[in-house]
């Protein structure tokens, strides 16, 4: 009898072992995380999927996300618009509607008022970019613009003085010809009349279509207005460098940034006289950013995609943004993340340095909802990039409020609610520049 207990106890425990063995693994905890580009054009849109799917990787490799004392796996859904505006409005709908995405990093649709029409509604966290300022009323609720360029007119004031300080006198602004060109050419022209007080002119704005193959009858309407510098920020390609150096420019171009191929095919192309003294925006963080773990994501990159790219690395805010509020919140509730953003006091480090979100007084919205990250002012010399100066968090901010004259609202703003609390780095401009003081 006791024999026959004890078969029975052990085909007993064998089957437990066995079905143990092939019952299902638990479920993992998923953070869907949702993205959508057009793919094929411009190359900081593919560059910007690759960092997504590398970081993603990163973080599923480690065994997941801690959140909240749970382990989350990252599902991060990147759909191709193919530059197709009805595919983009599409793709966005399949990421909310169907995939259940709650977090969309950049905007699928290249327009916030597209993309909240779908996002709001549904209560989905969008961090992306919005030049058209449509984001900042107050009634949208759960759009932030870390990428934001309502502060963006720091690089442009320092370049611009540094340029108006060696006698600059006349300009051309040469612009796509699109909302963003058309946005960039104003703002470009109001920091212009801010540094030089309207003494360096503006003899006019050329506008480009961005499907231009033909670049000479440009070149040359520039060349006919005999320009001290060309102001090429938000704009410019290599056809259009080549025709002016065709043309026989022999001026300073401001292009808003370069990364290594185009600078390298200007070079080869058109010398490198050509370049000298040429200033812009560098997007390689081993220029600049001594953060460690941002270094060791570079690393990561070139691991992984081998040669670097730094042309999607200023727009990933989004994604060092979302880091920080899932962190100290300990959540991945949509509505948390929004109360922690809203009230975000403090700088975090990004690929491009700190970046910072800021309130917009001036369009009545006490959230903090737009902002901008340091950025790396480059100077050719000889062929070589060299870096030149940061422009800092700091710098943006003031400069942009100085800018667009609304020195006195965001006063009114600082004095009831406190003054920011910058990154600790050196800055071009300071409270007393906008006639504020004991605050420096």
């Amino acid at each position: 009898m006791k024999k026959v207990i004890s078969c029975f106890t052990m085909i007993v425990m064998v089957c437990f072992f066995v079905f143990s063995g092939c019952s299902k693994k638990a479920p993992e905890n998923v953070l869907k995380i949702g993205a959508s580009f057009a793919l094929n054009e411009p190359i900081m849109n593919l560059e910007q999927s690759k960092w997504l799917k590398l970081l993603a990787r990163l973080v599923n490799e480690n065994g997941g996300w801690e959140i909240g004392g749970k382990k989350y796996m990252i599902d991060m859904i990147i759909y191709d618009t193919q530059g197709d505006p009805v595919k983009a409005k599409n793709n966005l709908e399949k990421l909310v509607m169907e995939d259940g995405v709650k977090i969309i990093l950049g905007d699928p649709t290249g327009s916030s008022g597209v993309t909240t029409s779908v996002t709001e509604p549904n209560k989905v966290l969008c961090l992306a970019v919005d030049v058209t300022n449509f984001s900042a009323d107050p009634k949208i609720k759960y759009y932030y613009t870390p990428n934001g360029l309502f502060f963006a007119r720091g690089l442009m004031y320092v370049m611009y003085s540094e340029f108006v300080n060696k006698g600059v006198k006349s300009y051309v602004s040469v612009k796509q010809d699109n909302e963003m060109g058309h946005w960039a050419d104003g703002l470009c022209a109001s920091t212009w009349d801010l540094v030089s007080k309207k003494k360096t002119k503006k003899l006019g704005s050329v506008y480009y279509a961005v499907d231009t193959t033909d670049y000479a009858p440009i070149a040359t309407k520039i060349m006919s207005m005999n320009p001290d510098l060309i102001d090429c920020n938000f704009a410019g390609n290599l056809q259009l460098y080549v025709a002016l150096y065709n043309a026989g420019y022999k001026g300073i171009i401001l292009p808003s940034n370069m990364d290594k191929d185009l600078f390298d095919n200007i070079k080869k192309s058109c010398g490198k006289e050509f370049l000298e003294g040429w200033q812009y925006y560098s997007g390689d963080p081993r220029q600049f950013v001594k953060d460690k773990e941002i270094l060791e994501l570079v690393d990561e990159y070139i691991e992984e995609y081998g040669e670097f790219r730094s042309s999607g690395c200023v727009w990933l805010n989004y994604w060092f943004l979302l880091k920080d509020a899932v962190e100290h919140t300990q959540s991945t509730d949509v509505d948390v993340l929004k109360a922690y953003l809203d009230k975000m006091d403090h700088p975090f480090m990004t690929l491009s340095g700190w970046c910072q979100m800021f309130a917009r007084p001036e369009a009545n919205n006490l959230r903090t909802v737009s902002g901008k990250s340091s950025e790396c002012v480059v100077v050719v010399k000889d062929g070589e990039e060299i870096p030149f100066r940061v422009v800092t968090v700091k710098d943006h901010y003031l400069a942009s409020v100085l800018s667009y004259n609304l020195v006195d609202v965001y006063k009114k703003y600082w004095e009831k609610h406190g003054y920011p609390n910058f990154p600790k780095e050196p800055s071009f401009l300071k409270f007393s520049d906008l006639g504020i003081k004991g605050h420096d």
